[in-house]
């Protein structure tokens, strides 16, 4: 885990309970036997966990043999591609990389939400967007 890492974790608090958590590594350190991660949250808030309580988010898949790099699936339980390469060889393995996307289809997506999101924050407050 590095400084500026993408990461999702928890922690459990008594007065609030079970908290789940995304955002950015800010500092890692150790106190005592733990090592802990300072996460600058994206609700705005600044938080402290374990470092065995938060995990790195996994945003870009290589097959370990090499090849293109390819968006990560965010519902698959292992590294997998989010383009149909993956349907095209379900025994490939994959493994999570920092590497920039090279896949042609994964570039493509990219650009899709990227042209969405930039819609969305031009579009004036109340409006309905169509759909397609």
């Amino acid at each position: 885990m590095n400084k500026g890492q993408r990461v999702t974790g928890c922690i459990t608090n008594r007065d609030l309970g079970r908290v789940e958590f995304s955002g950015t590594v800010t500092d890692i350190y150790r106190s005592g036997r733990d090592t802990l991660v300072n996460v600058a949250c994206d609700d705005g808030q600044e938080r402290t966990a374990r470092e065995e309580n938060v995990t790195a988010a996994v945003e870009h898949v290589m097959s370990v043999l090499g090849g293109k790099v390819h968006l990560a699936n965010s519902q698959s339980p292992v590294p997998f591609p989010l383009c149909n390469s993956g349907s095209r060889n379900t025994a490939t393995k994959y493994r999570a990389t920092t590497a920039p996307v090279t896949c042609r289809e994964c570039g493509a997506i990219q650009q899709r939400r990227a042209a969405r999101k930039a819609s969305k924050a031009n579009a004036p407050l109340g409006a309905v967007q169509k759909a397609g």
